[in-house]
């Protein structure tokens, strides 16, 4: 192929969390590379917080994220009905607008693509869009599904800023001390500033679906419980994670061609199965699939 035009030297399909922070770092390590990253939105964004803690990674996989890191603490506390422990290991949350603010002005984007094929050096679009890449990385995130061997971590979250300070000092990352409703279920506090907070309900559970009103209405409650009185409500956070309960939770189907394409094809992030498998969150496989791949030598 050594000898073949090609339009860029890595096209990364879906301009998800994975895929632009590879794409990031393998600019900053090879600023001469012709890279494109496609979106079907027409921006790039979402209402995210990712989040991890300090024994996640290693040093230099540290650096991978450090740029990007909105807010740290020094520990964090968790709490159920019959025991609460304060654990002083560094926790970090990174919020999406910031990150996607700094990745649009190092990469190239290409918004509003539809994309209906994806082949190791070719991706195709809805009409008559196409490119050639020496290497195509898809990060769309999940594919296909079957939903007889997945469940769900659900949740929504709202960030409040509260007439009075709150008192707390460290995230709650886990407050079990509610009524559990057929799941487990838990609230999830993020103290931005002294009265500004992440608040989610967050459920695991058999169904996906997200019941906005009466999430909002709980995280209500919730603020009711502890004394704090809602001054204003900023964005919302809303997410539903498949949780694999069996290995082939993806329903890979040997008998179609696209499937077996697919698979010749590079894919990060949870569509390549780097998540992991409780929570369903993502971003450290991702520090850490980048860390290997950020100098590879050759793309192909």
């Amino acid at each position: 192929m050594s000898d073949r035009h090609f339009d860029y030297d890595c096209i990364f399909v879906g301009g998800g969390l994975a895929n632009c922070l590879f794409a990031y770092w393998m600019k900053k390590n090879k600023p001469e590379l012709k890279l494109l990253v496609l979106e079907k939105a027409d921006r790039l964004g979402g209402n995210h917080t990712w989040s991890f803690h300090e024994r996640d990674l290693s040093v230099s996989q540290m650096d991978i994220i450090k740029p990007f890191i909105s807010k740290e603490w020094p520990g964090y506390n968790v709490a159920f009905p019959k025991y609460h422990r304060k654990i002083s290991s560094r926790y970090f949350s990174v919020r999406s607008d910031s990150f996607y603010e700094k990745i649009v002005k190092e990469l190239t984007f290409e918004f509003g693509v539809d994309v209906m094929g994806v082949a190791p050096h070719n991706v195709t679009a809805k009409g008559t869009k196409n490119w050639s890449a020496r290497c195509v990385v898809d990060g769309r995130g999940f594919a296909e599904i079957n939903p007889e061997m997945v469940g769900y971590q659900k949740f929504l979250g709202l960030e409040i800023t509260l007439e009075s300070p709150h008192g707390l000092t460290l995230p709650l990352i886990m407050d079990a001390k509610c009524p559990q409703e057929n799941s487990f279920r838990f609230f999830y506090c993020l103290p931005w500033d002294e009265r500004t907070l992440l608040i989610e309900d967050t459920r695991y559970s058999d169904t996906g679906e997200v019941d906005l009103d009466y999430f909002r209405a709980e995280i209500k409650k919730y603020c009711d419980q502890k004394g704090w009185k809602i001054l204003k409500i900023g964005r919302e956070e809303v997410g539903s994670l498949p949780i694999p309960l069996r290995a082939r939770f993806l329903g890979f189907n040997d008998q179609n061609p696209d499937h077996w394409v697919q698979k010749l094809v590079s894919c990060v992030g949870v569509r390549g199965g780097f998540f992991h498998s409780t929570t369903g969150y993502s971003l450290s496989e991702a520090i850490r699939l980048v860390h290997k791949l950020k100098n590879i030598k050759e793309l192909s």
